[in-house]
């Protein structure tokens, strides 16, 4: 007894069928795991007797993972008086409790950038009319559109029945699949969308992704690898969003001032896989080029170099690739480069030494110098925020 004198005891409400809240819970873990006086409780699944059973346990906090949004949970914790943070990132305790979600329009913006990159000029949304967060990520992905000059579609699923939530029954979406000019980029607002989308391309004889391009969000390990192609994915930062949720209600607990009331985390990469890993670009030049440069990134490769073995001046190939992409082949060569060793750094055990080889970086500190100046940070320090296994580095 002597030893839970002073101890604060959280809990975490989210369905953990959700990868969402499993990667959240594991940012809460890693914070408390630091504290030595804070401890953390969760259900493996929610219902509603065990939900106000807990909040009236003598709980001292309450983080919040996503629900459904029929769900009554919004109103049994604000009732239950209990300091609590918002980590659910589904805008349901707007201006009601603190919070830390993703920034939803900026991962709508960044699967623009990324399909951009990739040469598609035709995209569509897919998401869910009852989320505000499929709201807010369409819009990004709007905007950003509108500035790069392009136009996007948007479709909505429609429906969760049972069976449909198995994936089972993608008639609907092979309607408005069937009629897309192709090759099309499809955002699906998160990856159990994207499977879906995979699902009714093979009901409808599309091929991803040389017709149709499909990128998720959330990187959820079950979804992205359920399917035949494994689905590319935007990390949200997830684990992160449950690190400084726990830090928001440790400070409320203590009974302190927070600095802010609700914390926004953008996306910053993309994890391609095979649903994405496509060019769409028509320019035989550039394509070949950008063939060239994945094989000798390893190696060092200049652009006198290049346009010797494509049989062209320099000047012609900065003229192909500014027309195809909008900038020129270094800009691109060090896209590609960055592209690699984000990749590596956040998802492989590989060492930095070896990484920096892998993007033709002819010594450790040359790569090292190059990176903080472009990312803004160590390359050590990326890995400790990106990798999978984030709670067991903090």
């Amino acid at each position: 007894e002597c030893m839970m004198i002073g101890v604060k005891r959280i809990v975490f409400l989210g369905n953990l069928a959700a990868a969402y809240n499993r990667y959240v819970l594991k940012g809460v873990v890693a914070y408390t795991n630091a504290h030595r006086r804070l401890r953390v409780f969760f259900l493996d699944s929610l219902n509603s007797v065990d939900i106000q059973n807990l909040l009236q346990a003598g709980f001292h906090g309450v983080i919040v993972g996503s629900c459904p949004p029929e769900s009554r949970l919004p109103r049994w914790v604000v009732e239950s008086n209990v300091p609590a943070v918002d980590a659910s990132g589904q805008h349901i305790f707007e201006n009601i409790l603190p919070r830390v979600l993703t920034d939803d329009p900026a991962t709508g913006r960044l699967a623009v950038d990324y399909f951009f990159n990739r040469g598609f000029r035709h995209l569509v949304f897919y998401g869910l009319r009852q989320y505000h967060w499929a709201d807010l990520r369409w819009r990004g992905m709007a905007a950003r559109a509108e500035e790069l000059g392009l136009t996007v579609k948007r479709y909505d699923k429609q429906g969760m029945d049972t069976e449909d939530r198995a994936g089972k029954t993608p008639d609907a979406a092979a309607r408005w699949l069937r009629d897309l000019e192709k090759p099309t980029a499809i955002f699906a607002g998160n990856d159990f969308l994207a499977a879906y989308l995979i699902e009714a391309c093979i009901e409808i004889g599309l091929k991803v992704p040389e017709h149709v391009a499909i990128l998720g969000a959330d990187d959820d390990d079950l979804y992205v690898h359920i399917r035949e192609p494994e689905i590319s994915s935007i990390p949200l930062r997830t684990n992160e969003i449950g690190f400084n949720a726990m830090a928001m209600l440790h400070t409320l607990i203590q009974k302190k001032p927070l600095l802010t009331n609700s914390l926004l985390l953008a996306p910053d990469r993309v994890i391609t896989r095979r649903s994405t890993d496509v060019l769409a670009i028509q320019d035989p030049i550039v394509k070949d080029a950008l063939i060239l440069i994945n094989q000798q990134l390893k190696n060092g490769i200049s652009l006198k170099g290049l346009a010797h073995r494509l049989k062209i001046s320099k000047p012609t190939l900065q003229r192909h690739f500014l027309a195809a992409l909008g900038r020129g082949p270094g800009a691109e060569i060090h896209r590609i480069q960055m592209d690699l060793v984000q990749r590596l750094l956040a998802d492989s055990q590989m060492p930095i030494m070896k990484i920096a080889t892998e993007a033709g970086f002819s010594s450790p500190r040359r790569f090292s110098e190059w990176f903080r100046r472009e990312a803004g940070t160590t390359p050590t320090h990326y890995r400790k925020r990106h990798a999978r296994n984030w709670g067991r580095l903090h």
